[in-house]
C-alpha cells in the first residue's frame, strides 16, 4: 500500500493523478483539514504535523508515502531518518521539471507563505541551473479559494501579471493544480507538482484495489 497526505484539496488532486496513472493502486489518503492550512504555520509546527501524518498513514499500512504538500516537503530534511524512509517529497523533482521545461530559464513559483519563506524552490532551481531567474509569489488566498470552490480568477490574474516575463510557472502548492489550464491559456508553461508527485509515487506503487480515505476535520 502507498499513502498520500496533504492538508486538503491538494492531496485529492494528487490522488486523482495517481488514479489516472494507476487505477488499481492500493492507496491510503489522509487530509488534515483540522490543521489546514499548513502554509501559514511555523517550520516547527510543519515538522510536527508531517511526522504525525506519516505515522497515521503507516498505521493504515502505507509503506511508500507521497508528501502531496509542497509546504510539508520543505521540511523533509528536518525529519528524523525513520520518518524519511519511504517518504517522497516533491520540491526537487518539481524544480527539475521546471528547469527542463523553461526555454528562457526564467521561472515563476506560485506557492504558500511558508514555502516561499523557506526558499526551497529557489535553492533547488539554482542547483539545477545556476543562471536561472526565479520569482516566487506567496498567494495563500488562492489556497483558500480552492478549498472553498470559490472564484479566484481576479487573484490569479493579478499573480500572473506580477510574474512579468517568466515563461514557466511552478504550481508550488498542489492545490494550484486546479489552475493549470487557466495558467496555460495565459501562455505560460505550467509545472504541476501534484502530477509530478503522483508519477514519483507510481514508480513505487504495487497493484491492488483498496482505497482508504481519512479526513481529519
Amino acid at each position: 500500500m502507498v499513502g498520500i497526505f496533504d492538508s486538503g484539496m491538494g492531496g485529492l488532486l494528487a490522488l486523482a493523478e495517481l488514479r489516472r496513472i494507476m487505477p488499481d493502486a492500493d492507496v491510503a489518503f489522509f487530509a488534515d483539514r483540522r490543521n489546514a492550512p499548513y502554509g501559514t504555520k511555523s517550520r516547527e509546527q510543519i515538522v510536527s504535523l508531517a511526522k504525525r501524518d506519516i505515522d497515521i498513514l503507516r498505521a493504515f499500512g502505507a509503506e511508500d508515502i507521497l508528501v502531496a504538500c509542497c509546504t510539508a516537503s520543505t521540511v523533509y530534511e528536518d525529519l528524523p531518518d525513520g520518518y524519511r524512509r519511504g517518504v517522497i517529497p516533491i520540491i526537487d523533482a518539481t524544480a527539475y521539471a521546471a528547469v527542463a521545461a523553461s526555454e528562457s530559464k526564467r521561472i515563476g513559483v506560485l506557492a504558500t507563505e511558508a514555502t516561499v519563506r523557506s526558499g526551497a524552490f529557489s535553492s533547488a532551481i539554482g542547483r539545477f541551473c545556476k543562471r536561472a531567474f526565479v520569482r516566487c509569489l506567496a498567494r495563500q488566498d488562492l489556497v483558500g479559494a480552492v478549498e472553498r470552490g470559490a472564484d479566484a480568477d481576479a487573484s490569479l490574474e493579478d499573480a500572473l501579471r506580477l510574474f512579468g516575463d517568466v515563461d514557466t510557472v511552478i504550481l508550488g502548492c498542489t492545490h494550484f493544480a486546479a489552475f493549470e489550464e487557466k495558467i496555460k491559456k495565459k501562455g505560460f508553461t505550467a509545472v504541476n507538482s501534484a502530477r509530478i508527485g503522483a508519477e514519483m509515487l507510481s514508480e513505487r506503487a504495487s497493484s491492488g484495489k483498496a482505497l482508504t480515505l481519512y479526513i481529519n476535520e
